[in-house]
């Protein structure tokens, strides 16, 4: 080993120390780069489903309708998103209606929360949890986490999701803008 003069020996470790800690600030602007991608991928769960995003915004007023999810046998929930700020749900199945909700839903980063002031049965006893609001074809969808890995297999399908009822929707319009009783016309049923 090299004999060193005390003030050589200190510029040495000195310099050592310096490289050692732009060494060190490399490996962590490296990780910070890596951990900023991952943390923005987590972000958005849905990316590698095609033709499904995340609403950059969301218009409350075009949330206002009729949805529909279920298997056509014995879970089949239809959920209307009214303008004031309320909903109601039913949930159906081959035996006639399972349960029925009633409340007040809002909307807050990307999630329909859903407050029920009134529930029946198997909605009283299973709530719908918060639901994840995306977009499909240009409409907006709601995801239930709970069935994020089926969605995530098999994409946006009536089971899988949330989606608009256009038909129930155009027929609720229809009823609520013309007197009430008045039956749809016959293009609408």
């Amino acid at each position: 080993m090299p004999n060193y003069d005390t003030e050589t020996a200190l510029f040495l470790s000195q310099n050592t120390m310096f490289e050692r800690r732009k060494e060190m600030n490399k490996t962590f602007l490296i990780l910070a780069i890596v951990l900023g991608v991952l943390s923005a991928h987590a972000d958005n769960p849905y990316q590698s489903v095609t033709n499904v995003s995340l609403p950059t915004v969301i218009e409350t007023n075009t949330l206002v309708g009729t949805y529909y999810t279920g298997d056509r046998l014995g879970y089949n929930l239809t959920l209307n998103i009214d303008v004031g700020g309320e909903y109601s749900c039913t949930w159906r199945g081959c035996l006639g209606v399972y349960g029925t909700a009633t409340g007040i839903w809002t909307i807050a980063t990307n999630t329909l929360h859903l407050s029920p002031k009134t529930a029946t049965h198997m909605l009283k006893d299973r709530p719908l949890p918060p639901l994840d609001v995306l977009v499909f074809q240009r409409q907006y969808i709601f995801v239930d986490p709970t069935l994020r890995g089926y969605f995530l297999k098999y994409g946006p399908d009536r089971f899988s999701a949330f989606q608009k009822d256009e038909a129930r929707t155009k027929r609720s319009r229809a009823t609520s803008d013309s007197a009430p009783g008045a039956e749809p016309d016959a293009s609408e049923r």
